[in-house]
C-alpha cells in the first residue's frame, strides 16, 4: 500500500477566542481565582476539489477528498469549546474545579446515512488539596467527577435496509472512533502527593 499527500482542496477557518480571568480576596485568609476560555471557530472547504484531468475524465476526484474527509475537517471537530476553571484557596487548602463544554460533532463516514451527530456535554473535573507542610501537599480529586460519556453511536441508522447500517462496526465499537469530543473512560478518581524541594 502507499500514501500520498496532495494539495486537493482550499480552506478557509475563522475563528474567536475568549479569555477572562478574574482574581479576589474573598477575606484576609481565602482568595479566589476564575478563568473563563471559550474557542468559537470554523472551518471549511473554499472552491471545488483540485484534480488532474485524467483523475476528472474518469470521475474519480472524490478518491481525493472524499466525503468522509470533508466531515473530518468541517464538522468531526467541536466547533465551540468552554472552559470555565476556579481555584479557591484557603491558608493550608485549595479547591479547583473546572468545567469543559464540549460543542456537537458529527460522524465522519461516507454514507450521509450514517453521519450520526453527537450532542454538546459538559464535564467536570473537582480536586481538593492540603498543605501538610511547606514541602508536602496531598491532593484528592476526580477528573469527570459526573461520569458523563459522549453519546452512543445509533443501533441502527437505517432499519429498511439489511446489514449493519450503524456505526458500531458488528457491535465492536459503542462509541464513535472518528468524532471525539473527549474520552470515553469516565470518572477517574486520584489522589496525589507533591513535594517541594527547596
Amino acid at each position: 500500500a502507499a500514501s500520498f499527500f496532495a494539495n486537493a482542496i482550499d480552506t478557509e477557518s475563522k475563528g474567536l477566542d475568549i479569555v477572562v480571568t478574574h482574581n479576589t480576596n474573598l477575606n484576609d485568609r481565602m482568595r479566589l481565582k476564575s478563568d473563563l476560555a471559550a474557542t468559537f471557530s470554523q472551518t471549511r472547504q473554499v472552491g471545488d476539489i483540485k484534480a488532474s484531468q485524467v483523475l476528472e475524465n474518469a470521475g474519480l476526484v472524490g478518491t481525493y477528498f472524499p466525503e468522509d474527509s470533508r466531515v473530518y475537517l468541517e464538522e468531526a471537530v467541536a466547533r465551540t469549546k468552554i472552559n470555565l476553571t476556579n481555584v479557591l484557596s484557603m491558608e493550608k487548602v485549595n479547591i479547583f474545579l473546572r468545567n469543559v463544554f464540549f460543542g456537537k460533532v458529527t460522524e465522519a463516514v461516507n454514507n450521509v446515512l450514517l453521519q450520526e451527530e453527537y450532542g454538546t456535554k459538559i464535564v467536570t473535573d473537582l480536586s481538593i488539596g492540603y498543605d501538610l507542610s511547606e514541602e508536602l501537599t496531598i491532593t484528592l480529586g476526580a477528573n469527570n467527577l459526573l461520569d458523563v460519556y459522549p453519546d452512543r453511536s445509533a443501533q441502527d441508522l437505517d432499519p429498511s435496509t439489511p446489514g449493519d447500517q450503524t456505526n458500531r462496526s458488528g457491535g465492536r465499537f459503542d462509541w464513535s472512533r472518528r468524532a471525539q469530543q473527549f474520552g470515553i473512560g469516565g470518572r477517574f478518581l486520584f489522589a496525589r502527593m507533591s513535594f517541594r524541594l527547596k
